[in-house]
């Protein structure tokens, strides 16, 4: 298996080609728990960050076919666009709900 490889190549290159480009803003990068890794089809989840949907989904086309592709990644990763819809933090709780 080719985890460590495609890890240090993750987030060492299209994470940061990728926030760089205009429209995205962060990324974070999570990986399933131990109770449920060998029942889903991928164990990591890239949440990218966007300041402007239509600006991020222009300009990750314009720059696509420069980008190095590893070929640890899969192949058949898919990417979707999410609009927020409801967001709490426990900051946001009333001290008694807390």
């Amino acid at each position: 298996e080719r985890e460590e490889e495609f890890n240090d190549w993750y987030n060492n290159t299209p994470a940061q080609d990728v926030v760089s480009l205009p429209g995205f803003t962060a990324i974070r990068r999570l990986r399933v728990g131990p109770d449920v890794r060998g029942s889903l089809p991928y164990r990591y989840l890239a949440v990218y960050e966007c300041s402007n949907v239509q600006q991020a989904l222009e300009s990750l086309e314009a720059a696509r076919s420069g980008m190095n592709i590893s070929d640890a990644m899969d192949e058949a990763a898919i990417a979707v666009f999410y609009e927020d819809i409801f967001s709490l933090q426990k900051s946001d709780l009333a001290p008694e709900n807390v």
